[in-house]
């Protein structure tokens, strides 16, 4: 698989196994829903001008690092921390 593409997989999947919404991750690490919809399309161009900033957001925002948002299956799905949890419902 494109590199560019599992990108959008990996936030795809650890999005997925927190149960978050694109909206809920969104909030999370400070960026727009439009952002975490735009990565997971998997068109190739959508990841060309990703910053390393919004890398970062995402990473820790799913509690893994950026090596897991760029590697397929880099490591297993997070946990989401109580205080994680209590932010996307409250």
């Amino acid at each position: 698989m494109d590199q560019r593409k599992e990108i959008g997989v990996n936030v795809r999947r650890l999005r997925k196994a927190l149960r978050w919404s694109q909206q809920s991750l969104a909030k999370n690490a400070g960026v727009s829903r439009d952002t975490i919809a735009t990565l997971e399309s998997k068109k190739v161009g959508s990841v060309v001008g990703i910053q390393l900033a919004t890398l970062s957001r995402l990473a820790t925002a799913l509690n893994v690092s950026i090596d897991d948002l760029l590697y397929a299956e880099a490591a297993p799905a997070p946990r989401p921390k109580k205080a994680q949890r209590k932010a996307v419902r409250g």
